[in-house]
């Protein structure tokens, strides 16, 4: 992904600009908040805490209050919920009558517990009462809580929540284990059994400690489930969860029956992570073997570290489009509705009418080094090669990081003087050079990272960044992959650190393309120069009056498309963090500028709260501004494909929807995916048809459209697919590879003329008519199935020239 030499030398020598906007640390933040709470509760006797848990002394991210054990619109609970409460009882520790894990050790417990389990949580705290200042239970002098001899002011409350670790299931069918190691109950009841209601109609089913507990639903999409906890006095408490759960490829699919497939799986070695080659074959096929083979290689997949969204693989590229999410649903798929688009026949069944067998590359790692990955995907080449029956040339598809990946395997096979037999290969809106997120997202992620809050000057309450959201989210920008494709990247220290992309983009650049096959190109942005906003455009404006969960919100409604596009988008905010916060946050991003510095980021977090609703606390937990550098290219609003936030963001409450004020932004510049050499300097302008690229066809749209949405460039693709003829008849030379898939008849009059190191090959039959001519020079090589010349016509095969008749 190179820049061009210019951009790369501005890149390496200057540095990120950031600031922080007030001397104090993170440490003395802590330290302020430390002193102030224990200032209000100096003269509390802690011990006379019933439970040892104070909900007024603790930091609560999301109200506990809410989460009763009875059911309601504002107490859902995913994983990072139930962290966010957990994390807020932790704090709220007054006296040893409680023994809790810490929140280190818990989230390791999580992390280390398997995919299907459940954390339980009951816990009983103490509040003070609703009027206790009033009613006299206790006085407040000079901002500090006074006890009031011979009254008790505390009440008792209870926290229910139950979180399964994993959020999406594939083929209709979910399943969950009631974890021993997970199961925190300090309600002071004794525990009789635990049920989950499914909720189609068969109430609630009794699941045991250790026991795993599967269910099929009869219809794909988003479910709302519920646990229940009865104990020994008869009383019961409820807690909910939404999950996602696919449709099963059985019913889902009218192409490409899954019982007409195998799998076969590549160990990792020194070279790669390994894999699984994913063998569908098309409906006339019944043989077994693969006949026509059409090998696909997987884009960034983050499934090695996100089991619970669940793998992206074979079936994503054919699901049905119509049964998928609404907010990006003809994304990653071939089997686009004929309806949808005009006179265009659905591609994926195009496909299968050519009688292409698909071979998948899911790989084991989708965030590997890129090439290394492309290392296993000369094995997936090679495996097809070698099992295949016939001798049919191969046709590569690589879909965003995975035109990457295969063009940079087909090449290093043929600079390895290995056959690839392979005729044609598809970039998908792949970033060749280079792709973006907004580097003041980014920044907002690494931000919201940062938050933390500590007791006693140094033990965590919590850190934002063992949220799932934000810790998932983090794996993945800092992947080997991530760093290879993005234009700029923002590293931990709010640096731009673009080594590890220009360092792969000159190698990638010098590799250079395949040669003895056809290189064409599907970009999902347009040729029209149209910008989806300018330089230096508000993206991001929150003010104080959000919580801390906003910022969680807005940060997985920017990332998501790009971590999670390939399988269900709107999964990282079907559960958002719920109830009120005590902890606040100021969000304000930026596209790049044109020209010169600019402000992309400024964040602040801060705790607001009021103790006895009476006693205010402010305390700031942090604040930073990050500048883009000059040089830096105004990439956020290009044209290209894109991502649409306003989908994603769906289920954003209203009231802050319109602090997210861009709907798109710019992943893969147009100019990128026609991998232009001079992409720097017509990055925002009209690309016209004429313009050389590597590629010797292209397709691009009219307007802007979602990444990897195969709509708009189906009927180039299906054309690219079909088996066509080719006549000839005027004066044509091939100087290069050059495969027609079909046969090749020079008419007369027409002439044909294979040079020095160009190769003309037909799947069929090559004819010279009457008064056509062919000539093929030295060094030059012709290949087809059958020969026809002609009585009249003139064959001219040089010495040192090959031609070849494979039966």
């Amino acid at each position: 992904m190179n820049m061009g030499k210019i951009i790369i030398y501005v890149i390496v020598f200057f540095t990120a600009v950031v600031q922080n906007v007030c001397s104090q640390t993170l440490a003395d933040y802590n330290e302020d908040y430390t002193q102030s709470i224990n200032y209000i509760f100096a003269n509390v006797d802690k011990n006379k805490v019933p439970t040892g848990l104070l909900y007024d002394y603790g930091l609560h991210i999301v109200e506990p209050l809410d989460f009763n054990g009875v059911p309601s619109d504002s107490n859902y609970v995913d994983m990072d919920t139930w962290k966010a409460l957990y994390w807020g009882i932790y704090s709220s520790k007054v006296n040893s009558k409680i023994s809790l894990t810490s929140p280190d050790e818990m989230t390791k417990k999580i992390d280390d517990a398997t995919v299907s389990s459940l954390a339980v949580m009951h816990i009983a705290y103490n509040t003070y009462k609703e009027n206790a200042v009033e009613d006299g239970f206790v006085a407040v002098v000079n901002d500090q809580i006074k006890e009031v001899a011979g009254k008790d002011p505390y009440e008792t409350k209870h926290l229910f929540a139950v979180a399964p670790k994993q959020l999406f299931f594939e083929d209709q069918t979910a399943v969950f284990s009631f974890n021993s190691n997970l199961q925190i109950n300090k309600s002071g009841k004794t525990f009789s059994k635990f049920e989950i209601n499914f909720n189609e109609g068969g109430g609630y089913e009794e699941v045991k400690s250790g026991i795993t507990k599967s269910h099929w639903f009869s219809s794909g999409g988003e479910k709302t489930i519920y646990f229940k906890a009865t104990y020994s006095d008869k009383s019961a408490f409820v807690s909910q969860t939404k999950i996602v759960v696919s449709e099963s490829i059985s019913t889902a699919l009218k192409s490409y029956s899954p019982w007409n497939s195998y799998d076969s799986l590549l160990s990792p070695t020194i070279n790669h992570s390994g894999g699984a080659i994913q063998v569908r074959f098309a409906s006339g096929n019944s043989s077994g073997k693969i006949r026509k083979p059409l090998i696909v290689a997987e884009g960034f997949d983050p499934s090695c570290v996100m089991p619970e969204i669940g793998n992206t693989n074979v079936n994503h590229l054919l699901r049905d489009a119509s049964l998928t999410s609404p907010s990006s649903p003809s994304v990653g798929t071939l089997n686009v509705p004929t309806q949808w688009i005009a006179n265009v026949p659905n591609l994926l069944t195009t496909i299968e009418v050519n009688d292409y067998d698909i071979v998948y590359l899911d790989y084991t790692n989708g965030l590997d080094d890129i090439r290394r990955n492309a290392k296993l995907f000369q094995e997936v080449i090679e495996y097809v090669n070698n099992n295949k029956e016939g001798t049919e040339k191969n046709v590569v598809l690589g879909i965003s990081m995975g035109g990457l990946v295969a063009r940079y395997a087909l090449r290093k096979m043929e600079t390895e003087g290995k056959d690839h037999q392979t005729w044609k290969y598809i970039s998908m809106d792949s970033p060749h050079k280079g792709a973006n997120i907004p580097v003041g997202v980014q920044a907002m992620l690494r931000h919201a990272a940062d938050v933390k809050v500590s007791i006693l000057y140094f033990i965590d309450v919590f850190q934002v960044k063992d949220m799932e959201a934000v810790k998932n989210a983090l794996a993945l920008l800092n992947s080997p992959a991530a760093k290879q494709m993005l234009i700029y990247y923002v590293n931990g220290n709010y640096q731009y650190d673009n080594s590890a992309h220009n360092s792969f983009q000159t190698e990638y650049d010098n590799l250079g393309f395949p040669l003895n096959c056809q290189n064409v190109a599907v970009t999902n942005g347009t040729s029209t120069g149209s910008l989806l906003f300018n330089p230096s455009t508000a993206l991001v404006d929150l003010n104080l009056s959000y919580g801390l969960k906003w910022w969680m919100d807005v940060v997985s409604a920017m990332l998501s498309p790009f971590f999670l596009l390939t399988n269900y988008p709107v999964l990282a905010l079907t559960q958002r963090l719920p109830g009120n916060s005590q902890v606040k946050a100021e969000i304000k991003v930026n596209s790049l500028p044109s020209s010169g510095t600019a402000q992309v980021y400024k964040g602040k977090a801060y705790i607001r709260k009021k103790v006895l609703w009476l006693i205010k606390l402010d305390v700031t937990l942090t604040e930073k501004e990050v500048k883009s550098n000059s040089g830096m290219l105004p990439v956020d609003g290009a044209p290209g494909g894109v991502y649409d936030i306003d989908n994603i963001a769906q289920n954003i409450p209203k009231e802050i929807t319109a602090g997210i004020k861009q709907q798109y932004f710019c992943f893969i510049p147009t100019v990128s995916a026609l991998a232009l050499t001079d992409w720097n300097t017509r990055l925002t302008t009209k690309i016209d048809p004429t313009v050389k690229t590597p590629f010797e066809r292209n397709s691009m749209p009219i307007k802007n459209e979602l990444h990897t949405s195969f709509e708009t460039g189906a009927f180039f693709l299906g054309n690219e697919f079909l088996e066509k003829d080719l006549s000839i008849t005027g004066t044509e030379t091939t100087g290069k590879f050059f495969y027609q898939n079909g046969s090749v008849t020079i008419k007369a009059g027409g002439s044909e003329t294979v040079g020095n190191g160009g190769h003309l090959e037909s799947s069929r039959s090559i004819i010279v008519e009457k008064g056509g001519k062919l000539t093929v020079k030295q060094g030059g090589s012709v290949t087809c199935k059958d020969f026809t010349a002609s009585e009249g016509s003139t064959i001219d095969i040089e010495p040192g020239a090959t031609f070849t008749i494979s039966k």
